[in-house]
């Protein structure tokens, strides 16, 4: 969507307009003024799925002037284009001068890439790239993966390994209507990578989730559904970032059924849980879990005032 405004405006063939002493926006507002952010010139010539010229122009963030720009280019597109995204800045006592530059591709309507290149001084070069896809209604996923090399402060000023990386990212798809799949990823190379690397290479998790985390978890699973049960299986993977990993529980697999049915005119309801889990690890004991969990519920209710139900 773009709001256009102008104090004086001139429409030519097709999409093409003219405008003077004007502005645009793409945020969705009755005024400009109130847009997140807007640009306005003196003179415009947009040509809406194309390009726009800008004379005298003034980039503006909640109506408050922070750039102008005598003449510029700029796309005026309704689809994703590929290119350039704004960089960003930064300096600190441990990592010096930062600088991240990303670059999106619009690789398909049904799929982008995003890849931002990182620099930092006195710490390490990297690259982030994050895939994201959805071919069709029942299939989407969105997986990052990242490398840093750690040579700039050199193997004596730290005890982190020189090249670290990382993988994440998720997947759905729904084989029917009553049976999915997903798999869920998250793995880092060492036991220090999330407090040191402040880029947001996570794409379900926020940077403050990630920085005390105690471990990461990764699963791979199935889901079947019935009208009145579900069955899911999965298989789960820890990476312990405290402690030894040798001595960490996985889980492989793990199976939960739980189903109930109503008797009596829907008066009663009766259900039950199993859960059964295989846990292991390279050193210490390990074994099986298995639990049993038959209910019955009825339901209660005095006037109109009380309700409940008794197990």
């Amino acid at each position: 969507q773009y709001t256009i405004t102008g104090k004086k405006l001139q429409k030519s063939y097709g999409q093409s307009y003219h405008m003077e002493d004007g502005a645009i926006t793409t945020c969705e507002c009755d005024k400009v003024e109130d847009a997140d952010w807007s640009i306005g010139a003196r003179e415009f010539d947009l040509n809406l799925g194309g390009t726009g010229k800008i004379r005298d122009g003034l980039f503006r963030i909640r109506d408050v002037p922070v750039l102008y720009v005598p003449y510029a280019l700029i796309p005026v597109r309704k689809e994703r284009q590929s290119g350039l995204l704004a960089p960003q800045y930064s300096f600190s006592s441990k990592r010096g001068f930062q600088w991240q530059q990303p670059f999106y591709w619009a690789m398909s309507k049904s799929q982008d890439l995003t890849l931002t290149a990182d620099v930092e001084t006195s710490a390490r070069v990297g690259l982030l790239g994050q895939y994201r896809y959805a071919p069709n209604e029942r299939t989407e996923g969105e997986f990052s993966a990242s490398y840093f090399n750690e040579q700039i402060r050199g193997p004596a000023s730290t005890s982190s390994p020189i090249d670290r990386w990382s993988v994440a990212g998720m997947h759905r798809q729904r084989l029917t209507n009553d049976l999915e799949l997903y798999s869920d990823l998250f793995f880092v190379s060492d036991d220090f990578f999330l407090r040191e690397i402040n880029m947001s290479f996570h794409p379900r998790l926020e940077d403050r989730e990630l920085r005390s985390r105690r471990f990461t978890d990764s699963r791979v699973g199935g889901v079947k559904t019935w009208k009145q049960a579900q069955l899911r299986s999965e298989a789960r993977y820890y990476q312990d970032l405290r402690s030894d990993q040798d001595s960490t529980f996985q889980v492989l697999p793990q199976i939960h059924f739980q189903g109930h049915q109503r008797f009596w005119h829907d008066r009663i309801e009766a259900g039950i849980a199993v859960e059964g889990s295989h846990f292991f690890r390279n050193r210490g004991y390990y074994g099986q879990r298995f639990d049993l969990a038959p209910w019955v519920s009825a339901p209660l209710s005095l006037g109109r005032y009380l309700f409940g139900s008794v197990k």
